[in-house]
């Protein structure tokens, strides 16, 4: 109170006790009763009994209700519905931290939500299995058969009179493309090795799986609407996956996101795997595979994977960071300029590899230290339009032997092309004039 000591907590809980007997009266009526300016004591009331209730819960706080307006405030409130409202307050603001931590965790408990909960799957840490890394004192195997599949634009349409006839390519085209790369790829490794036998495969799953709708043509053109086509190539991944694991008993996959499958305008680097579709058909078939022990599925959240064949060590990452080049070199300037920087960056961190694995250029490159991936979609529009080398759709396939490293680039051709009407030589010259 204004020239007064402040009250102690016994005075202002007698003060209350008295002032509950005028409660038939305005709450300025009442301080007149009283002698005491009633805004001080209204200032004792809503400040300082909060603070006294806590320290002394033994004495009476109960400040009774006056349902008349005194001096223009509305002092119809008892201490209980005072420390209600702090409540409340104290409730909207644990929600708002709430809130504040779930955005800063985001990047973790989301995907983590959704691979433990709605594909009941385990954290993404997963070991690789030891076949890939045990070398063995001796063997009668060529080694391990590595693919590497991607680019495959599941649902884009090539209409071929847009590209003078080169290619053409829908969704019957790509499933009939897709039985040719298991079979080939199985023909390949079964009658043109010397002893085929195989500890298992490995396959890489390096983005750009699905056309999207990262462009408006693609949106207009594509053969169906890319809920369809994730699943439609979720069902075919399957089901070649199945082929492999039936054939070859042990199957590895190592999954990354290209840059087709986003479902952002532009290719984000927070959360890239969960903006894309190419990621959602990686879930379902670790989902698919969760209990098959034959099949292990990796798909990490980050845009490159690291893993090791019988000590050789392999980056895998899609390649559109890989920007730049000119009409004469194409992409092997960024290529190799971009195998450089990860190659420093992961030698910092106790990450090195031997063998960087990429995609997105759409153009076979074997090599020992990169390794560039076709394509199943082939020469489109796009292709067409900027005037770029006609290729036809194939998917890089190698062997890893344990005591060589890479040995066999063997690309896997999955088009049909028209066979020659006549019959040719197996080897024929000029002879001079």
């Amino acid at each position: 109170m204004a020239g007064k000591p402040q009250m102690t907590p016994e005075e202002l809980s007698r003060t209350i006790v008295t002032l509950r007997k005028y409660s038939h009266l305005t709450f300025r009526e009442a301080c007149r009763k009283m002698d005491i300016a009633d805004g001080s004591l209204r200032y004792m009331l809503e400040r300082i009994v909060p603070r006294y209730a806590k320290e002394r819960p033994d004495l009476d706080w109960k400040v009774p209700v006056f349902s008349m307006k005194a001096g223009g405030v509305d002092l119809g409130h008892t201490i209980d519905e005072k420390v209600g409202d702090h409540n409340i307050r104290l409730r909207e603001e644990v929600r708002e931290l709430r809130q504040q931590l779930a955005s800063y965790d985001r990047e973790y408990a989301d995907h983590k939500f959704i691979k433990s909960k709605l594909f009941e799957l385990k954290d993404e840490l997963v070991t690789p299995p030891e076949w890939l890394v045990n070398k063995k004192k001796s063997i009668k195997s060529p080694g391990i058969p590595v693919m590497m599949w991607s680019d495959w634009h599941w649902a884009e349409v090539v209409d071929k009179a847009q590209v003078n006839g080169v290619n053409e390519y829908d969704l019957d085209i790509a499933h009939h493309r897709l039985k040719n790369l298991v079979e080939r790829t199985i023909v390949l490794l079964r009658n043109y090795m010397v002893s085929p036998s195989y500890e298992g495969v490995i396959i890489n799953l390096g983005g750009d799986m699905l056309s999207g709708n990262i462009h408006e043509e693609l949106v207009s053109t594509n053969a169906v609407p890319i809920m369809a086509a994730v699943v439609d190539l979720w069902g075919s991944l399957e089901w070649a996956i199945n082929e492999m694991a039936n054939e070859f008993g042990k199957v590895a996959v190592f999954c990354v996101t290209g840059n087709h499958g986003r479902d952002t305008k532009k290719i984000q680097a927070k959360d890239r795997a969960f903006t894309s579709f190419d990621w959602l058909v990686y879930a379902q078939l670790q989902h698919t595979f969760r209990k098959d022990k034959r099949v292990t599925i990796i798909a990490p959240s980050a845009s490159d994977i690291l893993y090791q064949v019988y000590g050789h060590r392999f980056l895998l990452t899609h390649g559109d960071q890989f920007r730049g080049g000119d009409g004469l070199i194409g992409h092997i300037g960024p290529v190799k300029r971009g195998q450089r920087k990860k190659l420093s960056r992961n030698s910092e961190i106790g990450m090195e590899f031997d063998t960087m694995i990429h995609g997105h250029f759409h153009t076979y490159s074997p090599g020992d230290r990169i390794i560039g991936n076709g394509s199943l979609v082939g020469y489109n529009e796009y292709s067409a339009q900027n005037n770029f080398e006609f290729e036809r759709p194939r998917q890089a396939l190698w062997i890893v032997n344990p005591e060589h490293g890479i040995t066999y680039h063997l690309p896997v051709y999955v088009d049909d092309p028209e066979k020659p009407e006549e019959k040719t030589v197996w080897v024929s010259w000029m002879e001079a004039k």
